[in-house]
């Protein structure tokens, strides 16, 4: 019977902290998807042009739906008073396995111009959680960035998944900042 446990445990391991085909197919199949900085790090740039929006009201919307609209962790880490710039941190679940479960934390910026929006998000680390225990991992010493990673699997599943997350997220702010604007109803009363 502990022998039949063991190999069932040695089997589930391997199969989850195993090197796949399949990760490596979704890995290609992404790659032209994302921008490399200089680290060879992810970077996210949507740039929005000819919006018809003033940047106050850009940026307003920005706050607003950092604030209020979103369904994942985000910090405004800084608002600049001159309505030029938001900078946050997001942090998104990117893949679970068993008691691992891998998060990937972005650094970006959101600038504002007159009928212009940038929202630039960069990858910028790993935080896991082991049984209760975060530790953080450089992005570029991890797969698909570096080869030298002893969890390829698992980071490259993360990876694709927070790739994917991340696309939709980008979406979606774009969306709720530039679309979703009303002008205020006037009424008279009062």
């Amino acid at each position: 019977m502990k022998k039949v446990v063991l190999l069932a445990l040695l089997l589930t391991v391997g199969l989850g902290f195993g090197q796949g085909k399949k990760t490596l197919k979704w890995i290609s199949d992404i790659k032209k998807e994302w921008i490399p900085n200089k680290n060879g790090v992810p970077e996210y740039v949507k740039t929005y042009e000819n919006l018809n929006l003033s940047k106050e009201i850009l940026f307003t919307n920005s706050v607003n739906h950092l604030n209020f609209g979103t369904d994942f962790s985000i910090t405004i880490l800084e608002k600049n008073n001159n309505h030029d710039f938001i900078k946050i941190k997001l942090k998104t679940l990117a893949h679970v396995n068993t008691d691992y479960k891998l998060y990937a934390v972005y650094w970006g910026k959101i600038d504002f111009k007159e009928n212009k929006m940038r929202i630039a998000l960069t990858l910028s680390k790993w935080e896991n959680k082991f049984f209760g225990e975060i530790e953080r991992y450089d992005v570029a010493k991890r797969f698909p960035i570096s080869n030298n990673d002893y969890l390829k699997n698992l980071h490259g599943k993360g990876f694709y998944k927070a790739h994917k997350k991340i696309s939709a997220i980008l979406l979606t702010m774009s969306t709720n900042i530039i679309k979703h604007y009303q002008e205020p109803k006037k009424t008279n009363n009062w």
